[in-house]
Order: structure tokens, then C-alpha cells, then sequence
């Protein structure tokens, strides 16, 4: 099903731009979106990289994300703006990304 994001932009590498809210820092943040179903999800921090591999299905404007290594279903909206920006919304929060 990861195949249906395809259309819309959505496979690639996204740059966190901002959150709405008071977040964690995320300046140092990208995420890939394969079209397989996988994710790698960068944290840049302090001169380190953080790498998280994750699994990604799509369900309408609902983003479902799986960490194979602690198995956890995440479920997160999602929507690409006119501006071409990815903007997920998770637990009240939302944050936009820039495609890279």
C-alpha cells in the first residue's frame, strides 16, 4: 500500500521546518520515505546522527508507522499543503517538512 503515496509526492527526503506548538528541537531532522514501506528517520545533533529504521503503510490521510525492532503501531495525519510541504500531526502536534 506504500505504493499509493507515490502520486502525491510523498516518496523522498523531507527537512523539518517548524512545529506548531512547543516541541522537541527538530531542526537536525529528515525523514526518507521509500516506496517499499520504509523509513529512515535522521536526528543530526551535537555532531551525531541518530538513525531510526521504521516500516510505513498509508490508510487514507493516516500515516501508520512500525518500528520492526520494537514493535509499536504509531498512527499519524498527514497531508502535503499546496506549498508542497509535508505537514504530520501527532498527538495535537503539527510539523511541517520541506522536500529536499
Amino acid at each position: 500500500m506504500a505504493n499509493s503515496t507515490e502520486s502525491i509526492g510523498f516518496i523522498g527526503q523531507w527537512r523539518f521546518l517548524h512545529a506548531d506548538k512547543k516541541a522537541p528541537d527538530q531542526s537536525g531532522v529528515v525523514i526518507t520515505f521509500d516506496k517499499q514501506g520504509g523509513v529512515t528517520y535522521e536526528i543530526k545533533a551535537q555532531e551525531k546522527t541518530q538513525i531510526i529504521k521504521l516500516t510505513y503503510r498509508v490508510e487514507n490521510s493516516w500515516l501508520i508507522i512500525d518500528q520492526p525492532s520494537s514493535p509499536r503501531v504509531e498512527r499519524t495525519r498527514f497531508q502535503i499543503t499546496p506549498l508542497g510541504e509535508l505537514v504530520l500531526e501527532f498527538e495535537g502536534t503539527k510539523s511541517w517538512y520541506q522536500k529536499i
